[in-house]
């Protein structure tokens, strides 16, 4: 994988859902059948190969050595992470006739498009529920992070990262049919001969789109498209999800995160 950044070693993806699980005496906390939370860590270079799972203790386990070694790393959800406060115009909602505002708009145009359907608005049916199973995930993640004695730098901004490890929090956009097919192409490709539900490819098809981001991947055929900037001027309005999780999880410094939008990534044709 091509060095997307200087900053950031690997990247998590992770595709909210239900999650139900049973602690075993030997095995400890396992994810049961019906779980649809799923993960995928992907090293950014190297020779190292990319993982999946859907136990939310070994993903914690998993980014806490990458932390232990100093390693910067990025983690995405793929959930609605942060949503405006008020009106908000975007190329996707101009100013309507008469001045009259709409206190519910969507983000981007990709929250309009008919092929995702009605629900992928932050605000409506799929959106809004895949933000609160968020908040849960993460509260879980984070605390489980913190219990270990880690306390990273929280940051939304890839410019925000120094020399202490830091974890770049973002966004993952994956709504269309079509999207959902690169995804499984891409993660098919990428882990041959290895058994992945859709949640997984969907995981898998985050983590990518951020690595790629503008730059595809030739043997994949995916890159990814940013459908918020990185760097966004000026700042909305926002409630931002990773800092509620964060503020009720742990003690861990918030004033990067705080009222700030995250990238939002989708994965797309290479």
């Amino acid at each position: 994988m091509p060095e997307s950044s200087n900053r950031v070693e690997v990247v998590y993806g992770v595709d909210i859902g239900v999650y139900s699980y049973a602690h075993h005496q030997k095995t400890g906390h396992r994810a049961q059948g019906n779980t649809t939370f799923a993960w995928a860590r992907l090293p950014v270079s190297g020779p190292e190969a990319a993982s999946v799972g859907n136990d939310l203790p070994v993903l914690a386990e998993a980014i806490a050595g990458d932390l232990a070694a100093k390693r910067t790393i990025a983690l995405g959800f793929e959930a609605p992470m942060w949503f405006p406060l008020g009106p908000f115009r975007t190329e996707a909602v101009q100013e309507p006739p008469g001045g009259l505002h709409r206190l519910f708009e969507a983000r981007f145009a990709a929250e309009c498009d008919p092929e995702s359907g009605d629900g992928y608005q932050w605000y409506k049916q799929s959106g809004a529920a895949a933000s609160m199973k968020a908040m849960v995930h993460g509260v879980m993640l984070f605390r489980q992070l913190n219990e270990m004695g880690l306390s990273p730098r929280l940051v939304v901004r890839e410019s925000d990262v120094d020399d202490m490890p830091s974890i770049v929090l973002y966004e993952g956009f994956v709504a269309t049919t079509q999207t959902k097919g690169l995804c499984k192409n891409a993660a098919a490709a990428l882990m041959p001969g290895k058994r992945l539900n859709d949640h997984k490819r969907d995981a898998v098809g985050v983590a990518l789109a951020w690595i790629y981001r503008g730059a595809p991947h030739a043997d994949l055929g995916i890159r990814g498209e940013s459908l918020w900037p990185a760097e966004p001027d000026p700042e909305p309005d926002v409630v931002s999800v990773w800092e509620v999780i964060a503020r009720r999880a742990v003690a861990w410094p918030t004033d990067l995160i705080a009222n700030r939008t995250c990238e939002v990534v989708q994965p797309v044709r290479g």
